[in-house]
């Protein structure tokens, strides 16, 4: 909503008078005897000096002109304790909400919406809050801020306000502003000092190892430390991305280009295609022994089947969600995509676009690339069910994912396990075919394998396990199958014992893939606490913006394993010896403790995804003797 003529008209009455005299005072802008509206630039620059003094605002309410309208002095007088700050504005519904001091606030917009002059959701702002009789108004300036808030933060923002609402925690009575600003002030200053004193507190204690510095993302919240990373993580990233941009666009050249026009006859095509990505279609398309055919012989068998049964609706349901929304987007521009490969953001487009089996290729011709369908698969488009073949081709993305981020966090699990938890009421075959596409392609972090001794089981191995378990001879190629059968590592046989008895654990709520296993890990408070140290000790020939990143990054991959060598403090501490980092006996202590707690908190795969800690508290009589934050429970 926003104020109406009238409620425009008092607003600006009263806010002509709080600049007039509080100019008198403050003396921001030049002063005149008779009110004159400042230049917008002024006039934020002395509201902003008013509002923050109290003592200021006090005497105007006190001293108002006895010419004064009872209704301009009654809102002068609400605004004695304004509520100054930071807030975070969202949508939740219909109405905007400033989030902030603990609480939502619901506030009207000027003469513009709230949406309007935010401009998108979320929005960071920094403004003055005031009562305006039953409504909630701001200063008419909000000093925006673009943080480029990611997924993560908005979901944890849309829950702030979901607790608010639940709570009762929404403010929209500009009278309950009145009454409780100034205690609402008083709290957040209590909790920044008490903040602040125990920052110092700690700074006091901490004796700085020779060579370190604190880093420039020392003492900020997690918020603000992951905005100004991010920052300097795309800063670095477009400086790479530029120098590689003409190196990408050879290797393009060189892989895919063609003379002429795209051909769109299917057989050629077709033979475009790898050996095993022919295979994979011809078993979509329900043909048999192509193991032992020649390349051109399957390019000819393909081609028939395709021309005489077309079945594109099984062809489509193998792909990947990308390849998928290629075709979706080249049906929808009559069969051909173009692309400008001096353009450095369609380079990189054409770059991904895959091979599609058999449907449509990439053609490059000097600056330009075309992606064709094939004449026979644009004749039978429109009958397709594009919608009930997407929902399998997004099926098979989430079961894929929900399996990946399940290894990530356990190490290792059967196969048979996987189907049961994340197959959909898919056939094991069904499931063990997507996870088998997936690695072809190169995108899982994991491999299927099967162990002389236990042929009849199929285990699903994190990468990090793998290649200790690779052949004699070094070749990492998947055989036919993806099954590697071996004798079983040492160390995946010990996690394998270590899981013995023990539940595994689900995967955390809002976890879908690996990645965000990795995320919610480093939202662990342990690790957090760990890291911000780090910000603060950091080496002087060492990246301010990367440095705790890079160790945290590298304790996280170790204490996965949980096993010997990876589960000691020594282990640790030799690698920030690695990274520049020699401790103080002063700072040791302190050093010491945050390191076991992390490995106390961080999920390991003996323990079946389980931290040590989850696990103690799951089974407290089991290791009741141990001191949770001082000693690694295993």
């Amino acid at each position: 909503m926003i104020l109406d003529r009238s409620e425009l008209k008092l607003f600006h009455a009263a806010m002509a008078l709080i600049e007039f005299e509080g100019n008198k005072r403050l003396h921001i802008v030049p002063y005149s005897i008779k009110y004159e509206p400042p230049a917008p630039d002024d006039e934020a620059e002395l509201l902003d000096a008013i509002f923050h003094s109290p003592e200021v605002l006090k005497d105007i309410a006190e001293h108002l002109p006895p010419q004064t309208p009872r209704k301009v002095a009654d809102l002068i007088q609400s605004w004695q304790h304004p509520l100054t700050g930071k807030f975070t504005v969202i949508q939740l519904g219909p109405e905007p909400l400033f989030l902030g001091f603990d609480r939502a606030f619901a506030v009207a917009g000027i003469t513009h919406s709230i949406a309007s002059v935010v401009g998108k959701f979320p929005a960071a702002v920094d403004t003055v809050l005031l009562p305006f009789g039953r409504f909630i108004v701001y200063d008419a300036y909000l000093q925006t801020y673009d943080m480029g808030f990611s997924e993560r933060m908005k979901a944890m923002f849309a829950d702030e306000a979901a607790r608010c609402k639940k709570e009762g925690l929404i403010v929209r009575d500009g009278r309950e502003l009145a009454k409780n600003a100034e205690s609402w002030m008083e709290d957040a200053r209590r909790h920044l000092e008490e903040h602040e004193r125990h920052q110092k507190e700690l700074e006091e204690k901490d004796e700085m190892p020779e060579g370190c510095h604190r880093g420039a993302l020392a003492g900020l919240a997690p918020d603000e430390r992951e905005r100004a990373a991010k920052a300097a993580s795309d800063a670095a990233f477009d400086r790479a991305d530029a120098s590689s941009a003409d190196k990408l666009r050879m290797k393009l050249l060189g892989k895919l280009s063609k003379k002429g026009q795209p051909v769109h006859a299917l057989a050629e095509q077709l033979s475009c295609l790898s050996k095993a990505r022919l295979q994979e279609l011809g078993r979509a398309l329900d043909l048999t022994r192509l193991s032992k055919l020649r390349k051109d012989e399957l390019v000819q068998l393909v081609a028939e089947a395709l021309e005489q049964n077309p079945r594109f609706d099984e062809v489509l349901s193998i792909c990947f969600p990308e390849e998928f929304r290629a075709v979706r987007d080249a049906v929808a521009a009559g069969g051909v995509k173009e692309f400008d490969l001096e353009d450095p953001k369609e380079l990189h487009a054409a770059c991904r676009m895959p091979e599609l089996v058999g449907l449509g290729m990439l053609f490059v011709s000097g600056t330009k690339a075309s992606f064709a369908l094939s004449d026979l698969f644009m004749s039978q488009a429109p009958s397709l069910d594009w919608d009930g073949i997407e929902a399998r081709v997004q099926q098979g993305q989430r079961i894929f994912d929900h399996i990946g981020a399940a290894v990530y966090l356990r190490g290792i699990m059967l196969a048979l396990d996987a189907n049961d938890e994340f197959g959909e009421g898919l056939s094991g075959n069904e499931v063990i075919d997507i996870i088998a596409r997936y690695m072809q392609a190169g995108y899982a972090g994991f491999a299927i394998m099967s162990f002389e001794g236990d042929p009849d089981e199929l285990y699903l191995v994190d990468g990090s396990l793998c290649d200790s378990c690779y052949p004699p001879d070094g070749d990492s190629e998947w055989t036919e199958g993806l099954l590697l059968d071996q004798e079983m590592d040492p160390l995946i046989e010990d996690i394998l014992d270590g899981q013995q008895g023990k539940e595994p654990r689900p995967l955390p709520e809002g976890v879908e893939n690996d990645a965000d296993v990795e995320e919610w890990m480093l939202r662990i408070p342990e690790v957090q606490e760990l890291r911000s140290y780090l910000d603060a000790h950091v080496p002087d020939d060492a990246d301010d913006y990367f440095f705790a990143d890079d160790v945290i990054e590298e304790f996280l991959y170790d204490m996965r394993f949980g096993m010997p060598g990876t589960n000691s403090i020594q282990h640790y501490l030799n690698i920030l010896d690695e990274y520049g980092f020699v401790p103080t006996e002063a700072v040791l202590t302190q050093l010491l403790n945050r390191i076991m707690k992390m490995m106390n908190a961080v999920p390991i795969w003996p323990n079946n995804g389980w931290s040590p800690i989850e696990l103690f508290h799951r089974n407290p009589e089991k290791d009741s003797d141990i001191q949770i934050d001082t000693t690694r429970i295993v």
